[in-house]
This record gives structure tokens, C-alpha cells and sequence, in this order.
């Protein structure tokens, strides 16, 4: 599935079923080049979407709330020919998903589950910092009338070699207070052992430190971890079933995450009350024995 330059390829089984790859970039020798794919006539499989929403514990009703993070699995291909790519400044291997961003920016984005759609995927920025090289990568799916109907903003890091002082890039200090975060608003939630292999396979995101003890050991991590992706869409699931938005509202949702969750464990999710000003809703997700935060994030409703 890893090719060394998407070019050499117009055509390949990763993409989804009627989907047509197009790569596009500067000259060889520019070294600001911009790598982005392109794939069109895609279309969502119902079947692989109730599986998704299914992993993610959405119920058979509100399968369709999922959309927001299902939708980036159209993207999981595109990012491995991004990374593979030539052009590409980072190594593939042991990138980490620092921050995401997802935005519907219209009620139509469940026009999806009807019609065929465009995906594109592009490096949007490199920078560097005291951990490494951060690239945000964008993801946008535009519908048939040429209006993009979601957006998908993910930052990954390079880690430098040296160590940086425990805990240092994690801190990012809640604007609510301990009395916000009330028991109402808290869920429990069990991480089985084998979760990383059913989101691999509802997803398509097989890397491997989410896999097996020992790939992940591979990797430098103790056990298994869940993908960022399955704790932003439980996270969601949680607060749909509590009526905190509605399948249709056009949200933007951000989150940065924090440590990560090893495999099996126990996690508690909870989010606050309505900001009404800014319609805003802080959210997190920390581990239940020593209440560390392993996400934080927000959702904007509209």
C-alpha cells in the first residue's frame, strides 16, 4: 500500500470503490513543493459506515452522527502516499497525532450518504519546535456542486531525539473549573484489549502501535493504544446521546491529545456545561486511576 512516489500509480485498490487518484506537486527540484492527492467519484458504503459507528458505540439510529470523523478514513490512503512520498520532509515511521480539527461547515454533509463526492488531501504547513517537526495536514471533501461540506485539519510531530522534560508539551490548562465537570456529565467507558484492531478494520488505519503488544513495543509504547480518532468519536457519541448536538447541527470540533490510553483500560469521559456566548462546549478524556488528561478539546454548535 506504501508507494515511494503516488505518480508512478493513477490507480490503485486502497481507494475507496469507484474512487480515481490524482497526485499533484511542484517541480522535482523545488524543495517548498506541496504534495496533494485527489480522489474523485467516492462514496460511503453503509455497511462499512454502521461498522465504524458501531466500534465507536453510536447507536443504529444516529449512525449518520458519526459522519464528522468516519469521513476521514477516505483520507487514510492518500495520507500513506503523502507520507511515502518523495517530496514528503518527515519520516512515516513514528509520527504522532498531536492535534485535530474537524469542521462541517454546512448542514449538507450528510448529502454524502446519497451522492458521490471529491476528497483532497495536502500538506498545508511544516514547523519547527522544541519536540520536533510538526505538519499539519488537510483533509476537505467537496460535494457535487463544489462546495466543501467538510474539513479536516491534522497535526502530526516528528519527535527530535533528545528528551524533553517529562509532561512539558502536554500542558494545556482547562478554562473550567473542577465544579464544571459534574458526575451528570461523566461516563465510564471500558477500553477493551483488541479495540485497535476493530477500529484498524472499520477505519483502514492499521498502524501498527495500535495493533499488538509487540508492534507496539516496536514503537516505544508498552501496550496497545487506541487510535486518537476512536477517543475523539466516543467522545462524540457520549454527547450525542445526550442530546449535547444533533446529527444535523454544523459543528467544529478541536481537540489536542494528550497521552495516550494502553490497551485495555479505563477512561473517563466528560465534558462541561454550554457556553452560551460562544456556543461552545469544553470536553476531555482522563485516565481513571491516576486522572491524567489523555484529550482535551472543544465543539462549536451551530
Amino acid at each position: 500500500m506504501c508507494f515511494s512516489d503516488p505518480r508512478r500509480r493513477s490507480r490503485v485498490s486502497c481507494y475507496p470503490p469507484h474512487g480515481t487518484p490524482a497526485f499533484e506537486g511542484n517541480s522535482e527540484n523545488d524543495p517548498g513543493v506541496k504534495c496533494k492527492v485527489t480522489v474523485t467519484g467516492c462514496r460511503v458504503d453503509p455497511a462499512k459506515l454502521a461498522a465504524y459507528a458501531r466500534v465507536c458505540e453510536f447507536s443504529d439510529e444516529a449512525a449518520y452522527a458519526v459522519l464528522p470523523t468516519y469521513l476521514e478514513s477516505f483520507f487514510m490512503p492518500l495520507m500513506v502516499w503523502i507520507a511515502t512520498c518523495r517530496h514528503f520532509r518527515l519520516s512515516p515511521l513514528g509520527l504522532i497525532h498531536l492535534k485535530q480539527t474537524v469542521k462541517t461547515p454546512c448542514s449538507r454533509v450528510v448529502s454524502v450518504l446519497d451522492s458521490a463526492f471529491t476528497v483532497e488531501c495536502s500538506v498545508n504547513q511544516y514547523r519547527t519546535t522544541d519536540r520536533g517537526v510538526e505538519v499539519d495536514v488537510l483533509m476537505i471533501i467537496i460535494d457535487a456542486t463544489q462546495e466543501v461540506i467538510w474539513e479536516g485539519l491534522a497535526t502530526l510531530l516528528s519527535r527530535h531525539k533528545h528528551k524533553q522534560k517529562a509532561g512539558e508539551h502536554r500542558r494545556q490548562p482547562s478554562t473550567l473549573s473542577d465544579a464544571d465537570w459534574t458526575e451528570e456529565r461523566c461516563v465510564e467507558v471500558k477500553v477493551e484489549r483488541d479495540l485497535g484492531l476493530r477500529y484498524a478494520s472499520a477505519s483502514g488505519d492499521w498502524n501498527p502501535h495500535h495493533l499488538y503488544p509487540w508492534s507496539a513495543r516496536l514503537l516505544g509504547y508498552k501496550a496497545p493504544i487506541p487510535h486518537g480518532m476512536w477517543t475523539l468519536s466516543k467522545a462524540l457519541s457520549l454527547m450525542h446521546e445526550s442530546n449535547v448536538f444533533c446529527s444535523k447541527s454544523k459543528i467544529q470540533v478541536e481537540v489536542g491529545f494528550k497521552r495516550p490510553i494502553f490497551l485495555p483500560g479505563v477512561s473517563l469521559f466528560s465534558w462541561g456545561p454550554l457556553v452560551s456566548d460562544t456556543k461552545t462546549i469544553q470536553f476531555r478524556v482522563k485516565d481513571k486511576t491516576v486522572g491524567v488528561p489523555q484529550l482535551i478539546g472543544s465543539i462549536a454548535i451551530s
